[in-house]
């Protein structure tokens, strides 16, 4: 049971450490506020309002 336990709770930090460092790369790849809120102005077409 111990061991069950275990592999959850690992599985789950691997999940957030992959989740923060996706976020981490995103959030260095944006130069400025406008950036993160446009998108950088690079979306296409079919997902443009």
């Amino acid at each position: 049971m111990i061991s069950e336990n275990l592999s959850i709770v690992l599985v789950f930090i691997l999940y957030l450490l992959v989740v923060m460092g996706v976020g981490m790369y995103f959030y260095r790849r944006n130069e400025t506020i406008s950036d993160y809120v446009l998108g950088g102005r690079k979306l296409i077409v079919g997902l443009q309002r």
